[in-house]
């Protein structure tokens, strides 16, 4: 054979070498990135799209981040940042007061550490009549803070006068 043919062929099969180390080696780790890149893509789309949304339900901003604000203020009022369980106290006695029910003790037992709250429980002995009572568990339902009762027992005492133990808790942002 000729010399120059051998080395036409011997070039043929050293680019078919590099065009096979490429196939084999180049070519899929690109089509991962490229796969990989559609899919940031793809999520950046998605999120646009939710933006997009939300700025046509919400074309006000303004508007939004007050109604934002007052839930805020809301959340904080039901439950605040401290526990602040002597002005519950002072605020159960107002209510006491105003639906004629009588505080005859108060038990505020150790707060609890929630995740991201706390939770103090607390045990009253009350009396008054039945009216007088479901005042007072309604005007502390409807009270400054959140309530959540976790019992309410009563028993008769007299002919229209009730005595009963009211559990609830309370609960604040911290400790």
């Amino acid at each position: 054979m000729n010399r120059g043919k051998l080395f036409f062929i011997g070039t043929l099969w050293g680019m078919l070498l590099i065009i096979l180390l490429f196939v084999g080696f180049i070519v899929p780790s690109q089509q991962d990135k490229i796969v990989t890149r559609r899919a940031i893509l793809k999520e950046q789309q998605a999120q646009r799209s939710e933006l997009k949304k939300f700025m046509e339900r919400h074309s006000d901003l303004k508007e939004y981040e007050s109604g934002l604000v007052h839930q805020l203020q809301q959340l904080r009022r039901l439950m605040p940042g401290e526990m602040d369980t002597t002005d519950f106290i002072h605020d159960t006695e107002r209510m006491a007061v105003q639906t004629q029910v009588i505080i005859r003790g108060v038990q505020p037992l150790p707060p609890l550490a929630g995740d991201g709250y706390c939770i103090q429980h607390i045990r009253m002995d009350i009396s008054g009549n039945y009216f007088q009572f479901m005042d007072f568990l309604s005007v502390l339902e409807q009270g400054p803070r959140f309530v959540r009762f976790v019992s309410i027992s009563m028993h008769s005492k007299e002919q229209e006068s009730l005595e009963g133990t009211l559990e609830l808790l309370i609960y604040a942002l911290s400790a």
